[in-house]
């Protein structure tokens, strides 16, 4: 069956966060950073959920935080709270609080998040304990330039943390569509979040340090009824028969990004590259570049080059494509993803 995508290159756009204080107090005030580089999709209406049972013993806060620390010894802080408005924002203020001597990565994790947005700046939720939703923070010198891609690196990486975490990883269904959602199969698993901060100049230890941000959510159940209710497939961490708890999850996802992030920041994209080819979703697949909704032109999706630009077959020649925000549709079912 042949595929029709829709390719969308929007503005991005800078949502002011609120203060929030996790641990360690007080904080400073959120003031103007980078915007973000790259946005996701992952929270649904409260209305779509019916109640599904918890197991209490593994929403906990301070016994998951424990839990996740222990597997994260030379990490500067891990917090798990039950809920707050955003961890990318709470990390956002962690970072440019943080003193000069607070040099090891960070991680933050919640139950429940009350202000998660989606495409076009929708506001969406999760039920507490539907999604695991966590952000680690890291403060390096590293180029602005370089950074565009990262959200790809991130969810490279994590294709292949997750994988590792399956009973037979050789049976991986999972992929990564451009730029930053994970999917199981055609359903959207998760999404990636990452956001740069700038560090009081006071702070630094290299005049070229920045705080980077990446912040995940990941449906854990509940995807048969969502799929359902929202007439597009979605997928959950149930559905890929992997049984590592929720401390294992984070704590390996943590480590594979804290792992690259500073070759990330000496070198860019470009070791990653071939990496990327394993987990590529769109391979092959009819797009369409859009701009404000309207079509700038099609072609076939064949892979990203060096920067970790989208590059889009038409006719004769590679189109590359900076960013975007990426839908598929099937022409039989217009299912959007």
């Amino acid at each position: 069956m042949r595929h029709s995508l829709s390719l969308c290159v929007l503005p991005n756009k800078q949502v002011k966060a609120p203060d929030w204080s996790v641990r360690k107090p007080p904080y400073l005030p959120t003031i103007p950073g980078f915007p973000p580089l790259a946005a996701c999709a992952l929270f649904f209406p409260m209305s779509v959920f019916t109640p599904i049972p918890a197991d209490e013993s593994l929403l906990a806060s301070g016994r998951l935080a424990e839990r996740v620390g222990a597997r994260l010894p030379d990490w500067g802080a891990v917090s798990w709270v039950d809920a707050t408005t955003s961890t990318n924002a709470d990390m956002q203020q962690q970072l440019r609080a943080a003193g000069r001597d607070e040099l090891g990565p960070k991680l933050i994790g919640c139950f429940h998040q009350t202000a998660g947005r989606g495409r076009a700046g929708r506001a969406w939720q999760t039920r507490r304990g539907d999604a695991l939703l966590f952000s680690c923070g890291w403060r390096i010198p590293v180029q602005p330039g370089l950074l565009p891609p990262l959200s790809i690196v991130a969810g490279l990486l994590a294709c292949e943390a997750l994988t590792s975490l399956l009973p037979d990883p050789s049976q991986s269904r999972l992929s990564l569509k451009w730029p930053n959602d994970l999917l199981l199969q055609q359903g959207k698993l998760a999404g990636i979040l990452v956001e740069t901060v700038v560090i009081p100049p006071a702070q630094r230890t290299h005049p070229s340090q920045l705080g980077i941000i990446i912040g995940m959510g990941m449906n854990l159940h509940g995807a048969a009824q969502l799929s359902k209710t929202l007439e597009r497939p979605v997928a959950d961490w149930a559905s890929t028969g992997g049984n590592a708890d929720l401390a294992t999850i984070a704590a390996t996802l943590a480590q594979a990004w804290n792992k690259a992030i500073t070759l990330f920041a000496d070198r860019g994209f470009a070791p990653f590259h071939a990496r990327f080819a394993r987990w590529d979703a769109l391979r092959d697949q009819h797009v369409n570049v859009l701009d404000q909704g309207r079509v700038l032109f099609d072609g076939y999706a064949q892979g990203v080059d060096d920067s970790g630009r989208l590059l889009v077959a038409t006719g004769q020649e590679l189109r590359p494509v900076t960013v975007g925000d990426v839908s598929v549709r099937t022409i039989a079912a217009q299912v959007q993803a």
